[in-house]
């Protein structure tokens, strides 16, 4: 994706982000925001990522709103999740174990 589209998706999402805030009462981090860009655009490639990614914010929202309540601030590693969650491709840094496993292997 071209650095100007990239550009426009992230101002998109921050409009879609402050609207999902007001609504759900949850807040959106800008690396979240920002990895939501990514993802919609790597890891989900049928469709428009705009809407891709729209649909993870919505997700998010909805999600998080139940389960940390208003005030709850959406990260990176939620979306992260969410997209291992949708993909079952791990996505993020690796934890100890999995380094330790690959590091093991010959």
């Amino acid at each position: 994706m071209a650095p100007a589209a990239s550009s426009v998706l992230a101002s998109l999402l921050l409009a879609r982000a402050e609207e999902l805030e007001r609504r759900s009462g949850v807040f959106f981090s800008y690396p979240a925001i920002f990895a939501t860009a990514e993802s919609a655009r790597q890891y989900f490639p049928y469709g428009s990522a705009l809407d891709n990614a729209f649909d993870l914010l919505d997700e998010l929202a909805s999600g998080s709103a139940g389960k940390g309540g208003a005030g709850r601030i959406i990260r990176r590693e939620d979306v992260n999740a969410l997209v291992k969650e949708k993909t079952g491709i791990p996505v993020g840094a690796m934890d100890t174990a999995e380094r330790a496993k690959l590091l093991s292997l010959e």
